[in-house]
């Protein structure tokens, strides 16, 4: 899924079989089905449990 919010696009994606949803500039040119590498900000990463969707942290 890919989710223009003006700023910023959201992007749904796969790693592994495990979802997550990331945050790109919105300069960054990105298509629905299409493989792109990324980078995780640890510092700014947000982890939920997902059996109880509690947040981690």
């Amino acid at each position: 899924m890919i989710e223009p919010t003006g700023s910023d696009t959201f992007v749904t994606g796969k790693l592994d079989g495990a979802s997550f949803t990331g945050r790109a500039r919105a300069e960054v040119p990105v298509e629905l089905g299409q493989r792109f590498r990324f980078a995780f900000n640890l510092d700014k990463a947000v982890v939920f449990d997902p059996d109880s969707g509690q947040r981690i942290g």
